[in-house]
């Protein structure tokens, strides 16, 4: 049996194993590039506390950009490098400006449903005018 096109779908390394080509380096991939072994590692991500996480979010509340002696103040005192600070400020102004879109969003959808009357209202008002005699 040929479980190569099966990958991922609970077949055994044994099975796999069997499957031409599989193994083999991509015809695609420069063979520079595979043995290239001073390739950077992938930076592992910074897991803050919580402690951390509320300082940064007070000084965000008060400012959204730290640069210069402000940022190294906060990290010092927060145990972190500068430029975990300087990252966590970025990420944070993204998030916020996405916020802020939503905010606007919901708010112009809310503006939106207040301008077109119902169709409960409308009948309310059609029956007034039947009780009063007034002809539409």
């Amino acid at each position: 049996v040929h479980f190569c096109g099966l990958r991922g779908l609970g077949v055994t390394g044994l099975e796999l194993a069997h499957c031409p080509g599989l193994w083999a380096s991509p015809d695609w991939a420069p063979l520079e590039d595979l043995q290239d072994t001073d390739r950077h590692q992938k930076r592992i991500r910074t897991m803050f506390n919580l402690e951390q996480l509320e300082e940064l979010e007070k000084v965000f509340a008060k400012q959204h950009n730290l640069v210069g002696k402000k940022r190294a103040q906060l990290a010092a005192q927060l145990n972190l490098t500068e430029n975990q600070v300087r990252v966590w400020f970025q990420n944070r102004r993204v998030k916020y400006q996405k916020q802020q879109k939503l905010r606007l969003l919901s708010l112009s959808a809310e503006a939106a449903s207040l301008d077109e009357p119902s169709s409960s209202s409308n009948t309310s008002i059609q029956s007034d005018d039947a009780e009063s005699g007034v002809d539409n």
